[in-house]
């Protein structure tokens, strides 16, 4: 379920992110984030920009 979380379009209903329990659903039930709409297996992942964004973990922290 938490895959969905790293799906590069979010579902219009959730806009600020979906599924944020890696282990423990329960809280996304809880707070109406939980979202489960297919297996999962071929969706894309990341986010817009992505291509741009700098792949070494240094580079990644400048503001």
């Amino acid at each position: 379920m938490h895959i969905w979380h790293h799906a590069h379009h979010m579902p219009k209903s959730h806009p600020y992110g979906i599924n944020f329990g890696i282990t423990l659903s329960l809280w996304d039930y809880l707070f109406g984030t939980a979202h489960l709409p297919h297996d999962g297996r071929d969706i894309k992942l990341g986010f817009d920009g992505i291509e741009q964004f700098p792949s070494k973990f240094w580079e990644q922290q400048k503001p």
